[in-house]
């Protein structure tokens, strides 16, 4: 991943780059390259605005009022009367997580693509349709769920309203937070609007009431399984310094956030290796060397033997400073530089290829590299922002902004679409669309499958793979051998062996698997012919020794 500093002085961020001071390895600073505003001790907000404050809290009330005025009773019990109103009406229902799934539209009951994740925490957005006899008053929004084994529970929240909703202002919506209790495979569910003062009316059930009748089904899908990532701290000997990434409790909740923000999943397993990595090698800020280390990741995910379904995240900070325009001499990125590298993986078999690299620093920006390095590791290309290149020509947006609104159960706001990029690019501020959520929950459904839940059928004895390994100069070297059951996935080309002498002895075929954010990439080759110390790519014009 590329982080560009000088891009992203352009605009909203500029008083942040301003405001920018020394930092440290270990230090806590500010970053232009947050996602998402997550301060802890803010005020949410709820009118949809990019700059708004946000909570972090994971334990977000499940009453779904901005005020935090309203209460939610698992035991379906409630003081308030079933009551409906006159000159209003339910128009409109969606369900967020992440990203805006619609359920109703214009009380028409309307299909999604979008994965609806059971076990994972929501809020449902009521949208209201007045006319001209409406006055401004509190409603109450009332949502009963119905489990399959016929439990049932009550969540309401209230609202001012003055007027019809209007889809980018949260404050005229009613906004009622449903618990990853609640969210049970079976759901389904009612919403009914309430006079909250009154507690009478004289209107019909038939606009204040979805369904009219009987119960609306709540279509909620399982990933199979945690998404599970182990954080490889890499020692940094390059300078002499031993100098390890953050890996405190705070920075690995920020990576914890994030990627329970950006992913749909109910579930994550975050480990930090308990053995560090040596690493001793060269690596610029431009990205030279990145390959080679991403491949010692890989070596060592191999050795260690892990289940086909865990990640492997190298961090590493090669630098004391993560930038600081004051001191370059002591900071790895200024101006411009490489924040992390992943292998761009296509295949769900290719379980030796999940590993990725990214600075360490404790820093807004590592939990953001995190997230789109695995991004790649699960076969996601880039969104078309920020001049990114290999970019997705299948993503819905051209600017690679978000093709839905987003909002984050955690931080209590609104992500407008035209206003917040998609996280696969690299333009700022970022959230997820509903493009990159999606194929994120096909893919981590198929690995768990794959890997987990799915009776192993008698494979072949492995075969060991050799690899040369191409610089982003496009030059090669031998590298890493894995033993793989069958042969990795990628592109085919003839791979010309030759011995010490400089004599031909076979030909067979390599597969190739590209660098997700970087020219370069790997040939991988069954080692069929041992003695051979010379390859020769042709359709590359390659040759190594």
């Amino acid at each position: 991943m590329n982080h560009t500093i000088w891009k992203q002085a352009i605009g909203a961020l500029l008083a942040v780059l301003l405001t920018l001071g020394m930092a440290a390895c270990s230090d806590d600073k500010k970053s232009p390259k947050s996602f998402a505003n997550t301060d802890t001790d803010s005020t949410p907000s709820t009118d949809g605005d990019a700059d708004s404050d946000s909570d972090s809290d994971a334990d977000s009330d499940s009453d779904g009022d901005a005020d935090g005025d309203s209460d939610s009773d698992a035991d379906g019990d409630t003081d308030v009367e079933t009551t409906v109103l006159e000159h209003i009406s339910i128009q409109d229902i969606d369900l967020f997580q992440s990203v805006q799934v619609q359920l109703v539209r214009s009380r028409q009951t309307v299909s999604s693509n979008v994965p609806v994740v059971a076990g994972r925490d929501a809020m449902m957005r009521i949208y209201v349709a007045t006319d001209t006899q409406w006055q401004n008053q509190n409603i109450i929004a009332r949502v009963t769920l119905t489990a399959g084994s016929g439990d049932t529970d009550v969540y309401e929240a209230s609202a001012n309203i003055s007027g019809s909703s209007s889809e980018n202002s949260l404050s005229s919506t009613i906004n009622i937070d449903i618990p990853a209790a609640a969210m049970l495979v079976g759901t389904r569910y009612t919403v009914e609007l309430l006079d909250a003062e009154e507690r009478v009316s004289v209107g019909t059930e038939d606009a204040t009431r979805w369904p009219t009748s009987g119960e609306s089904a709540m279509t909620l899908q399982v990933t199979g399984g945690p998404l599970r990532v182990v954080i490889l701290p890499i020692r940094w000997l390059s300078d002499g310094s031993g100098r390890l990434p953050e890996t405190t409790d705070s920075a690995l909740a920020s990576i914890e956030n994030a990627l329970h923000t950006l992913y749909p999943i109910s579930e994550l397993s975050l480990e930090v290796s308990a053995y560090p990595m040596d690493w001793s090698g060269a690596l610029d800020a431009d990205g030279n060397g990145w390959e080679t280390l991403l491949n010692e990741v890989t070596n060592r995910r191999a050795t260690d033997g892990v289940d086909g379904d865990v990640y492997y995240m190298g961090l590493f900070c090669p630098m004391e400073k993560f930038y600081d325009w004051n001191d370059p001499e002591n900071s790895f990125c200024n101006y411009a530089c490489v924040t992390g590298l992943s292998w761009q993986v296509t295949a769900i078999g290719d379980s030796y290829l999940r590993a990725s690299i990214a600075l360490g620093y404790e820093d807004p920006d590592t939990p953001v590299t995190v997230a789109h390095e695995l991004g790649h590791a699960h076969g996601r290309l880039h969104s078309p922002s920020g001049g990114a290149d290999y970019v997705d020509s299948s993503y819905p947006v051209s600017d690679g902004t978000l093709d839905v609104l987003g909002y984050g159960t955690r931080q209590e706001q609104l992500f407008i679409a035209d206003q917040y990029f998609d996280f696969m690019g690299y333009d700022y501020p970022q959230w997820v669309s509903a493009y990159t959520y999606s194929a994120l929950f096909d893919t981590i459904t198929a690995v768990n499958a794959a890997f987990r839940y799915l009776t192993p059928t008698p494979k072949a004895p492995p075969t060991i793979w050799r690899q040369i390994l191409i610089a982003m100069d496009g030059t090669g070297s031998f590298g890493i051998e894995i033993a793989l059951p069958k042969a990795p996935s990628g592109d085919a080309v003839e791979v010309d062996l030759y011995d010490a002498d400089n004599s031909h002895i076979g030909t067979v075929t390599g597969y190739f698997t590209a660098f997700a954010d970087q020219p370069g990439g790997a040939v991988w080759f069954a080692s069929t012919f041992s003695d051979a110390t010379i390859a020769v790519i042709p359709e590359m014009e390659l040759r190594v020794e």
